[in-house]
Order: C-alpha cells, then sequence, then structure tokens
C-alpha cells in the first residue's frame, strides 16, 4: 500500500498567504504546569513553530500570536481548549 504524502497540504496549511488570517490570544498561562502543557500542544512538527520563540511571547501569563492561517489558528484552539486557560480570536482580513 502507498503512503499518502500530506505535504502540500502541510504546506498550505502552514503558508502565510491569503487574505484572511486570525489573532489567537491565550491568557491565564498562570502556573509552570499550564505552560507546560500549552507548549506541549503547540509543539506538533506541523505548525512549524520555533519553541524557544513561543515561550519567549509569554508575557504577563498572556500569548498572543498574529497572522495564523485558519487551519493554524483552528487546531491550536482545539489543542488548548482542554486547557484552563482563556482564548479569544480575531479575525483580520487584509
Amino acid at each position: 500500500s502507498e503512503v499518502a504524502n500530506f505535504s502540500d497540504v502541510i504546506e498550505f496549511a502552514n503558508s502565510e498567504k491569503g487574505s484572511l488570517t486570525y489573532t489567537v490570544i491565550i491568557e491565564n498561562i498562570d502556573t509552570k504546569e499550564i505552560r507546560e502543557n500549552l507548549i506541549e500542544a503547540m509543539t506538533d512538527p506541523k505548525f512549524q513553530w520555533e519553541i524557544r520563540e513561543l515561550k519567549e511571547k509569554i508575557k504577563k501569563g498572556k500569548l498572543e500570536l498574529k497572522n495564523l492561517n485558519p487551519a493554524k489558528a483552528s487546531v491550536l484552539v482545539n489543542k488548548a481548549r482542554h486547557l484552563p486557560v482563556k482564548i479569544r480570536w480575531k479575525q483580520d482580513v487584509y
């Protein structure tokens, strides 16, 4: 059986192209455990994020990620929704 190659789907999901992006704001990252669980949820290689940079963006219990394409925003919200954090997002149309 042939293994499916989803590289084109991953490439599309990680592209910054398009006129529709989202800003995702995650708040109440108040404990080390919550922070570690959030970072763990964000380590999926499909995101292609530099984890060290994400950790540095958490300031005063808040993480704001701008210009996410719809696929990344949706996957991130779904992965983080079980955590005891407040998640908000806004649609940016250019």
